[in-house]
C-alpha cells in the first residue's frame, strides 16, 4: 500500500513513510477508509466504482436506504442509477453528439437480447465501434472516439445496462 500512496500523493515511498511515522492525517485518512483495492481501483480508473453509487445521495438519505427493510430494493437500485446517469449524461459536455451516437447504434442494434447487467459495457462499445455509416466522416469517427471514452470512463456496466434497457428515458431531448 506505500508504493500505491506514494503514487496517489506524488511523494517517494520515503516521505510516505515519514509521514505515517508523524501520524500525518492524509495517511491516517488513505489507511482507515480506503482499502488497497479502492486506492489501487482509482489510480487505474480515476474513481472508485462504490463510491460512485453513492455520491449523489446525503447522508440521510443513505442512513435511510440502509436501514430501510425495503423488498424492493433491485428497483430503489435502479431508480437510483437512472437518475445517476441522467446527471452524467445532462453534465457531459458533448452531452447532444453522445446522446445522437447511442441512439443511431441502440436503434440498429438490439443489444437487449445480448446483453446483461455484467458484459453491457462491452457489448455497448463494441456495437459502437463496429457502427458503419453510408458516408465515410473523419468527425463521426471521432464522435464515436468520444463516446466510448466516455462510456469507458464514467459508466458502470450496471449502468450501461440500463441505457441499452431503456433508452428512451436517457436519450431523448427535454
Amino acid at each position: 500500500m506505500l508504493n500505491m500512496m506514494a503514487e496517489l500523493l506524488g511523494n517517494s515511498k520515503k516521505t510516505i513513510y515519514r509521514w505515517k511515522d508523524e501520524n500525518r492525517p492524509i495517511i491516517s485518512l488513505l489507511e482507515k477508509y480506503f482499502t488497497k483495492e479502492n486506492v489501487k481501483e482509482f489510480l487505474g480508473t480515476h474513481q472508485i466504482e462504490k463510491l460512485e453509487l453513492i455520491k449523489n445521495y446525503t447522508l440521510e438519505e443513505l442512513k435511510l436506504k440502509l436501514n430501510s427493510k425495503s423488498t424492493d430494493s433491485v428497483k430503489e437500485i435502479e431508480d437510483y442509477l437512472i437518475v445517476n446517469i441522467r446527471y452524467k449524461i445532462e453534465n457531459h459536455i458533448k452531452k447532444s453528439i453522445l446522446k445522437n451516437i447511442l441512439k443511431k447504434v441502440l436503434s440498429e442494434n438490439n443489444l437487449i437480447d445480448t446483453a446483461n447487467d455484467i458484459n453491457a459495457k462491452a457489448q455497448l462499445i463494441k456495437a459502437i465501434q463496429n457502427y458503419k455509416i453510408s458516408i465515410t466522416k473523419l468527425e463521426f469517427k471521432d464522435w464515436k472516439t468520444d463516446t466510448i471514452q466516455f462510456i469507458t470512463d464514467y459508466l458502470i456496466s450496471d449502468e450501461v445496462f440500463l441505457i441499452i434497457k431503456y433508452p428512451d428515458k436517457f436519450l431523448e431531448d427535454k
